[in-house]
């Protein structure tokens, strides 16, 4: 039998660990919730649906490992409770209250109107930078045994292209990233920081700024070669050419993972997964 007229419920310091739809369906009459310090991981959706008549219902969820919400957890709570700031972002109540608040409740992408222009914009990027780089490939095969210069130019400037095909896909994950996280982005957001996504993120821009960077600075070195030799390339020249952009690759390829994997708690990245150095560090150098 269920007590109809209780107002006060205190499940704090045990072991709960989730709360379904139908724990509280019965208590009709609840008003304060107390299920602080529990082993809580997940809220199902409408947990606390026994109120949708009204919106007075106070909820303490302190210090529990909270894993999972849905944006519907905590319909029909009037106050909520709780040690985590990011949950408040996450949830709609009209008074969340936290001891640890956070500097922003926005999404991971900050709008809608970005997060559409990043799809559009990572999808030009490698329709159009896969559609040239295949292109360029016919017309070098094409200049094989005549213009070494083209050639190699050509080999450079698909370089170019290739690190910023890696720039599409970034912007593509990262838009997929924002439509998995949402409105509880906040929520997750000390997570994903540190997810293995984000590493590969972090990865792909940094090999991408260090790849383009190169790939201009060869370009412009063998324009400046070809120029001062009569517009010709030799053909050891441009073999040396492709043996140092090879190199480069693969010193940069290397470079790149090994700051990723790097476990050093001053290399830190941020919601967008680019890679930096904490201030910590900074102020120590």
């Amino acid at each position: 039998m269920y007590n109809q007229q209780l107002q006060y419920i205190n499940l704090s310091y045990n072991v709960i660990e989730f709360i379904n739809e139908d724990s509280f369906l019965h208590f009709k009459a609840l008003q304060v919730l107390d299920l602080s310090y529990n082993d809580i991981i997940f809220f199902s959706c409408y947990a606390f649906a026994i109120t949708q008549t009204r919106n007075d219902l106070y909820l303490n969820i302190e210090f529990n490992p909270i894993l999972e919400v849905t944006v519907n957890s905590f319909l029909y709570i009037d106050i909520l409770v709780s040690d985590d700031g990011k949950l408040c972002c996450a949830i709609q109540v009209r008074d969340c209250r936290s001891r640890f608040l956070v500097n922003s409740c926005e999404a991971l992408l900050h709008s809608e109107a970005v997060h559409i222009t990043v799809w559009i914009l990572g999808l030009i990027v490698i329709i159009l930078n896969v559609g040239t780089c295949i292109y360029n490939n016919t017309v070098v095969a094409d200049l094989k045994e005549t213009q070494t210069k083209s050639n190699v130019l050509l080999l450079l400037i698909n370089s170019l292209f290739c690190s910023d095909i890696l720039c599409g896909i970034y912007l593509l994950i990262l838009a997929i990233s924002h439509s998995t996280y949402g409105a509880l982005y906040s929520v997750y957001s000390y997570n994903w920081e540190r997810s293995a996504l984000c590493s590969v993120l972090s990865f792909i821009s940094m090999l991408y700024f260090l790849m383009s960077s190169v790939s201009m600075i060869m370009i412009a070195v063998v324009r400046l070669y070809t120029i001062k030799k009569g517009l010709t390339a030799s053909p050891e020249f441009v073999k040396l050419v492709k043996i140092v952009r090879a190199i480069l690759w693969l010193v940069y390829i290397s470079i790149v993972t090994v700051l990723t994997m790097n476990e050093d708690k001053n290399i830190i990245q941020n919601r967008i997964c680019v890679m930096f150095f904490s201030q910590t560090m900074v102020q120590e150098r």
